[in-house]
């Protein structure tokens, strides 16, 4: 049996956004970010077009700008 985790909880959260190629990833961008700057992380989504659908991309960094 898997011990649950926090690995195993973002896991889980992850695969559960539905995000195939012709809808949205913009849940789990925004999750992801938020998970990223808990740890320290600075982020920014970058949103762009795909052929119609609306997607986003998260740029982490961590230390000095």
């Amino acid at each position: 049996m898997i011990k649950k985790s926090r690995l195993w909880d973002i896991s889980s959260k992850l695969v559960a956004f539905d995000t195939v190629s012709f809808k949205s990833n913009s849940n789990a961008a925004t999750f992801i970010a938020g998970e990223l700057n808990d740890l320290g992380f600075k982020t920014y989504i970058e949103k762009f077009d795909d052929c119609g659908c609306m997607k986003e991309q998260v740029v982490a960094w961590i230390g000095p700008e």
